[in-house]
Protein backbone atom coordinates (compact mmCIF):
# COMPACT_ATOMS: atom_id res chain seq x y z
CA UNK A 1 0.00 0.00 0.00
CA UNK A 2 1.03 3.65 -0.52
CA UNK A 3 -0.92 4.99 2.40
CA UNK A 4 0.87 5.58 6.10
CA UNK A 5 0.58 2.30 8.77
CA UNK A 6 -1.39 4.73 10.64
CA UNK A 7 -3.76 5.85 8.03
CA UNK A 8 -4.42 2.29 6.79
CA UNK A 9 -4.85 0.88 10.76
CA UNK A 10 -7.67 3.62 11.22
CA UNK A 11 -9.30 3.51 7.80
CA UNK A 12 -9.30 0.13 7.37
CA UNK A 13 -9.07 -2.20 10.44
CA UNK A 14 -10.58 0.62 13.06
CA UNK A 15 -13.44 1.85 10.89
CA UNK A 16 -14.04 -0.07 7.91
CA UNK A 17 -13.94 -3.50 9.60
CA UNK A 18 -15.90 -2.27 12.77
CA UNK A 19 -18.66 -0.47 10.91
CA UNK A 20 -18.63 -2.05 7.71
CA UNK A 21 -22.77 -1.58 7.27
CA UNK A 22 -22.99 1.59 8.75
CA UNK A 23 -23.70 4.38 6.45
CA UNK A 24 -21.00 6.82 6.00
CA UNK A 25 -18.49 5.44 8.77
CA UNK A 26 -17.04 1.55 7.41
CA UNK A 27 -19.21 1.16 4.24
CA UNK A 28 -16.26 2.28 1.69
CA UNK A 29 -18.49 5.08 0.58
CA UNK A 30 -14.80 7.09 -0.06
CA UNK A 31 -14.34 4.82 -3.13
CA UNK A 32 -18.27 5.85 -4.67
CA UNK A 33 -17.77 8.16 -7.87
CA UNK A 34 -21.89 8.69 -8.67
CA UNK A 35 -20.54 10.99 -11.40
CA UNK A 36 -19.24 7.73 -13.37
CA UNK A 37 -22.04 5.45 -15.12
CA UNK A 38 -22.06 1.89 -13.86
CA UNK A 39 -19.89 0.55 -16.68
CA UNK A 40 -17.25 3.16 -16.64
CA UNK A 41 -16.95 2.53 -12.88
CA UNK A 42 -16.78 -1.55 -13.14
CA UNK A 43 -14.65 -1.50 -15.88
CA UNK A 44 -12.91 1.20 -17.26
CA UNK A 45 -11.77 3.07 -13.80
CA UNK A 46 -9.97 0.46 -12.07
CA UNK A 47 -7.25 1.27 -14.61
CA UNK A 48 -6.55 4.26 -12.70
CA UNK A 49 -5.82 2.56 -9.30
CA UNK A 50 -2.26 2.51 -10.07
CA UNK A 51 -2.20 6.01 -10.59
CA UNK A 52 -4.83 7.50 -8.42
CA UNK A 53 -3.36 5.36 -5.39
CA UNK A 54 -0.10 6.94 -4.85
CA UNK A 55 -1.69 10.82 -5.76
CA UNK A 56 -3.87 10.34 -3.13
CA UNK A 57 -1.67 8.96 -0.89
CA UNK A 58 0.62 11.88 -0.94
CA UNK A 59 -2.77 14.04 -0.17
CA UNK A 60 -3.11 12.82 2.90
CA UNK A 61 0.10 13.39 3.61
CA UNK A 62 -0.27 16.95 4.55
CA UNK A 63 -1.90 15.72 7.77
CA UNK A 64 0.24 13.94 9.13
CA UNK A 65 3.55 14.77 11.16
CA UNK A 66 6.99 15.32 9.15
CA UNK A 67 8.91 12.29 9.74
CA UNK A 68 5.85 10.06 8.82
CA UNK A 69 5.54 11.87 5.58
CA UNK A 70 8.90 11.75 4.93
CA UNK A 71 9.32 8.13 5.66
CA UNK A 72 5.98 7.52 3.41
CA UNK A 73 7.52 9.10 0.61
CA UNK A 74 10.80 7.06 0.33
CA UNK A 75 8.78 3.87 0.78
CA UNK A 76 6.72 4.85 -2.32
CA UNK A 77 9.83 6.33 -4.33
CA UNK A 78 11.76 2.88 -3.37
CA UNK A 79 8.79 0.76 -4.19
CA UNK A 80 7.87 2.30 -7.57
CA UNK A 81 11.94 2.66 -8.62
CA UNK A 82 12.43 -1.37 -7.18
CA UNK A 83 10.07 -2.51 -9.73
CA UNK A 84 11.51 -0.26 -12.21
CA UNK A 85 14.90 -1.20 -11.99
CA UNK A 86 14.08 -4.80 -11.64
CA UNK A 87 11.72 -4.75 -15.12
CA UNK A 88 15.19 -3.10 -17.01
CA UNK A 89 17.95 -4.73 -15.00
CA UNK A 90 16.60 -8.64 -14.18
CA UNK A 91 13.11 -9.03 -17.03
CA UNK A 92 15.09 -7.84 -19.98
CA UNK A 93 12.82 -5.09 -20.92
CA UNK A 94 14.91 -3.13 -23.44
CA UNK A 95 13.28 1.12 -23.12
CA UNK A 96 11.78 3.10 -20.06
CA UNK A 97 8.00 3.13 -21.57
CA UNK A 98 7.77 -0.53 -21.69
CA UNK A 99 8.92 -1.16 -18.10
CA UNK A 100 6.56 1.82 -16.98
CA UNK A 101 3.78 0.19 -19.29
CA UNK A 102 4.30 -3.20 -17.62
CA UNK A 103 4.65 -1.65 -14.22
CA UNK A 104 1.26 0.16 -15.20
CA UNK A 105 -0.48 -3.62 -16.43
CA UNK A 106 0.72 -5.71 -13.45
CA UNK A 107 -0.61 -3.03 -11.09
CA UNK A 108 -4.02 -2.83 -12.21
CA UNK A 109 -4.65 -5.89 -13.34
CA UNK A 110 -6.12 -7.23 -10.00
CA UNK A 111 -8.42 -4.40 -9.74
CA UNK A 112 -10.92 -5.34 -11.73
CA UNK A 113 -11.92 -8.92 -9.66
CA UNK A 114 -11.45 -7.21 -6.30
CA UNK A 115 -13.68 -4.71 -7.11
CA UNK A 116 -16.10 -7.46 -7.75
CA UNK A 117 -14.93 -9.67 -5.00
CA UNK A 118 -15.75 -6.94 -2.37
CA UNK A 119 -19.32 -6.31 -4.03
CA UNK A 120 -20.51 -9.72 -3.76
CA UNK A 121 -19.18 -9.70 0.22
CA UNK A 122 -20.84 -6.85 0.73
CA UNK A 123 -24.39 -6.48 -1.62
CA UNK A 124 -27.90 -7.60 0.35
CA UNK A 125 -26.28 -7.15 3.70
CA UNK A 126 -28.42 -5.06 6.06
CA UNK A 127 -26.95 -1.36 6.74
CA UNK A 128 -27.38 0.91 10.11
CA UNK A 129 -27.51 4.27 10.22
CA UNK A 130 -25.35 6.07 13.05
CA UNK A 131 -27.88 6.80 15.84
CA UNK A 132 -29.60 3.54 15.32
CA UNK A 133 -26.95 0.24 15.12
CA UNK A 134 -26.62 -2.71 17.27
CA UNK A 135 -23.38 -3.63 19.78
CA UNK A 136 -20.49 -3.85 17.15
CA UNK A 137 -19.71 -7.59 17.33
CA UNK A 138 -23.41 -8.35 16.02
CA UNK A 139 -22.74 -5.85 13.46
CA UNK A 140 -19.29 -7.16 12.45
CA UNK A 141 -20.95 -10.64 12.16
CA UNK A 142 -23.33 -9.18 9.39
CA UNK A 143 -20.77 -6.84 7.76
CA UNK A 144 -19.47 -9.27 5.40
CA UNK A 145 -20.10 -12.43 3.46
CA UNK A 146 -17.33 -15.20 3.23
CA UNK A 147 -17.37 -16.81 -0.71
CA UNK A 148 -17.02 -20.03 -2.02
CA UNK A 149 -13.04 -21.15 -2.50
CA UNK A 150 -11.47 -21.17 -5.68
CA UNK A 151 -8.17 -21.79 -6.58
CA UNK A 152 -7.38 -18.92 -8.73
CA UNK A 153 -8.84 -16.22 -6.16
CA UNK A 154 -7.27 -17.84 -3.10
CA UNK A 155 -4.02 -17.77 -5.13
CA UNK A 156 -4.71 -13.88 -6.17
CA UNK A 157 -5.75 -12.50 -3.03
CA UNK A 158 -5.74 -15.39 0.03
CA UNK A 159 -8.08 -16.90 2.32
CA UNK A 160 -8.89 -13.38 4.13
CA UNK A 161 -10.41 -12.20 1.21
CA UNK A 162 -12.33 -14.37 -0.38
CA UNK A 163 -13.58 -17.71 2.20
CA UNK A 164 -12.55 -15.85 5.16
CA UNK A 165 -12.92 -12.54 5.39
CA UNK A 166 -15.56 -12.22 8.05
CA UNK A 167 -13.03 -13.66 10.66
CA UNK A 168 -10.54 -11.35 8.66
CA UNK A 169 -12.39 -8.69 10.10
CA UNK A 170 -13.25 -10.13 13.64
CA UNK A 171 -9.30 -11.17 13.82
CA UNK A 172 -7.14 -8.76 11.55
CA UNK A 173 -4.21 -9.60 12.92
CA UNK A 174 -4.57 -13.22 11.88
CA UNK A 175 -2.39 -14.99 8.64
CA UNK A 176 -4.95 -16.10 6.17
CA UNK A 177 -3.50 -19.54 7.10
CA UNK A 178 -4.93 -18.64 10.88
CA UNK A 179 -8.04 -17.61 9.75
CA UNK A 180 -8.92 -20.95 7.20
CA UNK A 181 -8.23 -22.48 10.23
CA UNK A 182 -10.78 -20.35 12.51
CA UNK A 183 -13.04 -21.25 9.74
CA UNK A 184 -12.02 -24.71 10.09
CA UNK A 185 -12.61 -24.65 14.09
CA UNK A 186 -15.96 -22.84 13.71
CA UNK A 187 -17.07 -25.62 10.92
CA UNK A 188 -17.95 -28.06 13.82
CA UNK A 189 -19.41 -25.79 16.02
CA UNK A 190 -21.66 -22.73 16.26
CA UNK A 191 -19.85 -20.91 14.33
CA UNK A 192 -19.91 -17.18 14.30
CA UNK A 193 -23.03 -17.65 16.21
CA UNK A 194 -20.96 -18.65 18.90
CA UNK A 195 -20.19 -15.13 19.52
CA UNK A 196 -23.36 -14.32 20.63
CA UNK A 197 -25.85 -16.07 22.54
CA UNK A 198 -29.83 -14.32 22.93
CA UNK A 199 -27.99 -11.49 21.49
CA UNK A 200 -25.70 -11.48 24.83
CA UNK A 201 -21.70 -11.65 23.79
CA UNK A 202 -20.56 -15.36 25.50
CA UNK A 203 -17.38 -14.23 27.62
CA UNK A 204 -15.07 -16.71 26.27
CA UNK A 205 -15.47 -16.30 22.29
CA UNK A 206 -15.72 -12.35 23.58
CA UNK A 207 -12.30 -12.62 25.02
CA UNK A 208 -10.71 -14.07 22.08
CA UNK A 209 -11.95 -11.27 19.93
CA UNK A 210 -10.77 -8.36 22.05
CA UNK A 211 -7.11 -10.59 22.44
CA UNK A 212 -6.94 -10.53 18.28
CA UNK A 213 -8.36 -7.41 17.77
CA UNK A 214 -8.16 -4.91 20.49
CA UNK A 215 -10.16 -1.81 20.15
CA UNK A 216 -12.33 -2.90 17.53
CA UNK A 217 -14.35 -5.56 18.89
CA UNK A 218 -15.58 -4.03 21.66
CA UNK A 219 -18.16 -1.16 22.33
Amino acid sequence: TAFTAEHATHGHVKMHHAYTNVVGLGDSSTWRLPCLNRYVYMFLAPFLLPIATPLVAVERLRKVELGTALRTLALISLGLYSHYWLLLNVSGFKNPSSALGCMFLTRSLLAHPYLHVNIFQHIGLPMFSRDNKPRRIHMMSLGVLNLARLPVLDWAFGHSIISCHVEHHLFPRLSDNMCLKVVEGWAGGAGIKGLLEDGKEDSSAWGRCSHYNPGTCGG
